[in-house]
């Protein structure tokens, strides 16, 4: 599953966080976009504080390393790169 934190201009930087879980970030392809995402096997279905607070600092940190980024809603997930696209 891969857990969507926002789209990017391409080529995105990717900064040194971790995503939701401790998750390692990665990019995706979509596009004219880059869209940084982590993966998981699952992920909860609701919303627990240390879930958003992860998600919030992966788009603070995108938006201080790339000069275009449009935030992704909280929750929103792919079961693989050919659903994101």
């Amino acid at each position: 599953m891969l857990y969507v934190y926002a789209f990017v201009e391409r080529p995105a930087s990717v900064p040194d966080v971790q995503g939701i879980d401790d998750a390692a970030l990665s990019v995706e392809s979509a596009g004219e976009l880059d869209v940084v995402v982590s993966r998981h096997e699952a992920l909860p279905r609701e919303a627990s504080e240390p879930a958003v607070l992860a998600h919030a600092r992966v788009v603070e940190a995108l938006a201080a390393s790339n000069d275009a980024v449009l935030p992704a809603r909280f929750g929103g997930a792919h079961t693989d790169a050919a659903a994101l696209r």
